[in-house]
């Protein structure tokens, strides 16, 4: 039936603006005959707004912590592979006066490294890509660089900033 889809298209199209003005429609009624347009209405759809503001942080948080745990189920503790890393990290975090992350190594290929956490929740996930092409000082350099994240606090801020994207 070639006039089967644009038949469809304006069937959902139909709907939906069925929909709409229907529900306006009640919604006006409802508001007018009970006479909850004043004070009272302003208050409970602040509310509502607050808590659904605050039930889609929560699930990007649970979210975020899934991804978390996920990251760290797939890593290792360095101190077991790389004592001389766990010593280097030990000695940054000292210089900078913030308390020691667990370093954890992911075996990947791709070079990267990130921070998790924050205060003695702390993480420092290195991967052994990025491991096997730099010397021992630029690693020192990249540990420093992820210590420094967790002296400013960094974590806080690109917690709350990937909230909406991972809504």
């Amino acid at each position: 039936f070639p006039w089967a889809p644009p038949m469809l298209l304006f069937v959902w199209l139909g709907c939906l603006y069925s929909l709409v003005v229907e529900t306006t429609a009640v919604l006006h009624r409802l508001f007018s005959s009970l006479e909850l347009l004043g004070s009272g209405v302003v208050v409970m759809l602040c509310l509502g707004a607050v808590l659904a503001i605050r039930s889609t942080v929560a699930a990007a948080r649970r979210e975020i912590t899934g991804l978390r745990d996920q990251l760290l189920d797939e890593s290792e503790p360095a101190a077991e592979s790389y004592p001389r890393l766990d010593k280097t990290i030990r000695r940054l975090v000292q210089q900078a006066d913030v308390p020691a992350p667990t370093l954890r190594i992911t075996d990947t290929a791709r070079p990267e490294s990130f921070t998790l956490g924050h205060g003695s929740a702390a993480v420092i996930v290195v991967s052994t890509g990025l491991l096997e092409i730099l010397s021992d000082e630029e690693a020192t350099a990249v540990l420093a660089h992820e210590v420094s994240h967790l002296a400013n606090a960094d974590s806080r801020i690109m917690g709350s900033v990937l909230v909406p994207v991972v809504m």
